[in-house]
């Protein structure tokens, strides 16, 4: 399909209220670097899975091929593609243009028409200007009545799998798995997507706020702390976060998160994977001795950025570098198809892009990709939300079901507020004691 682009103007009202339009039916990327809005018709591009990705797929073909027209603006407005992958090395991304997309950066509001023919811009323009005036603003202050919570597993349940991953680790199977659980709560009425992301901006500010179309139905939105991959010009980084302690410690003991031994094994395993599998493609890679802590409104990460450079302003492109990357230990394990393979058997098949990423990408070959985590799956009043802990030689099964549940609490607040006093309540009435024969070998 040969596509052209139209770019002007706009100002910064109409361009919160394309936020909100795509916060509920688009696909949105949001940080404290630029707003990213996209909406219309999502044309949809084939992307092999990142198991078999190649740099050159008919994405970048279609991007590459636009012709965008109109006023000058920022390398940020040029026309992108959203793409969401799954946990899943060898599912399938799906890869959108949208129509109308709205770039909010460098201290000014843009909007891009993307089309088919020169001719169907004005008509887009006229669709915008007409429907961007009547979209609501989302209502975070109004109460949300939930009808029904549960864990999923129970925290006992969940405690018993992590006590098989540690007797997994002490065995020399792996060196480190992640497992996850769930949250599902129905309300009493259709959640706002737009509120509910507003609510995480407000809670976790200097995270990236995200929302897709799942594959499944429904919307993924999150508010993700962690950069997976980004390229800007020749620069590339990835900030990986492992090894977590509940704000609450931290705050009564600064340095308890970088003495913690089980943490920094955590975060040392997650970054020496990420530099192994980006120094091959880089020209340079600066990787830090040791990680910062990485404060959030309900736990604290250790956190280490990576920077590089490329070795040309083609080579390596920014899907390389992502398909090179996924799954990191962050969200799978050490060693990779061995902690693929344990997360299969003691947790299940994970949805489809819990744990994956989401991001964009342009035709330059800059882009952005965070992991798709801290979020939830909206589909009308029902919503599930998914945490994971990094179970390592030292972990405790009490532990890790302690901060699967404060992972869940932080997101299910900002979905309704309130609601993590509920659970809290049911964690502790279901209790998190594994079986007393899990787990029990002395570590060798």
């Amino acid at each position: 399909m040969i596509l052209s682009a139209r770019r002007r103007r706009i100002d910064a009202d109409l361009a919160a209220r394309a936020r909100w339009a795509a916060a509920r039916w688009g696909v949105l990327h949001a940080n404290y670097r630029r707003t990213l809005s996209g909406f219309g018709e999502l044309i949809e591009v084939p992307v092999p899975p990142l198991s078999t990705i190649t740099p050159t797929v008919s994405l970048l073909d279609t991007l590459g091929a636009i012709e965008v027209l109109g006023t000058p603006g920022p390398p940020d407005s040029l026309p992108r593609c959203h793409l969401a992958f799954p946990f899943d090395p060898s599912g399938t991304p799906r890869a959108v243009i949208p129509s109308l997309q709205i770039t909010e950066a460098d201290g000014g509001s843009w909007l891009v028409t993307v089309a088919p023919s020169p001719e169907e811009h004005d008509g887009l323009e006229e669709l915008i200007f007409e429907l961007l005036p009547t979209i609501a603003p989302p209502t975070i202050d109004t109460p949300v009545v939930v009808t029904s919570l549960d864990e999923i597993p129970s925290p006992a349940a969940y405690a018993d799998s992590v006590a098989l991953g540690v007797e997994r680790i002490r065995s020399g199977a792996l060196r480190k798995v992640v497992l996850a659980r769930a949250a599902r709560l129905v309300a009493s009425e259709d959640l706002d997507p737009a509120a509910v992301l507003q609510r995480m901006a407000e809670r976790e500010p200097a995270c990236t706020r995200y929302a897709f179309p799942a594959p499944e139905g429904g919307r993924l939105i999150g508010a993700s702390p962690e950069l997976l991959i980004s390229r800007e010009g020749s620069v590339v980084a990835s900030h990986p976060l492992a090894g977590t302690m509940t704000l609450s410690e931290v705050n009564a003991d600064a340095g308890a998160l970088l003495r913690s031994r089980k943490d920094l094994d955590e975060h040392r395993l997650v970054v020496e994977d990420l530099a192994y599998n980006l120094r091959p493609l880089l020209d340079t890679l600066d990787v830090p001795t040791g990680p910062s802590v990485v404060r959030l409104r309900s736990v604290a990460h250790l956190g280490t950025e990576l920077r590089g450079t490329t070795r040309t302003a083609d080579d390596p492109h920014l899907l390389t570098l992502l398909a090179a990357l996924h799954p990191t230990p962050a969200v799978g394990g050490v060693p990779t198809t061995a902690a693929l393979a344990a997360i299969e058997e003691l947790e299940g098949r994970r949805p489809n892009y819990f744990a994956g990423g989401v991001g964009w990408c342009n035709a330059r070959g800059a882009g952005e990709w965070v992991l798709a985590i801290r979020g939830a799956l909206l589909d009308g009043p029902r919503c599930e939300v998914i945490a994971g802990a990094g179970v390592v030689v030292d972990s405790t099964p009490e532990g890790e079901a302690a901060e699967t549940r404060s992972k869940l609490a932080s997101v299910l607040e900002a979905v309704a507020p309130g609601i993590s006093e509920k659970l809290v309540v049911l964690s502790e009435r279901e209790g998190a004691r594994p079986d007393p024969e899990l787990g029990r070998r002395p570590n060798g």
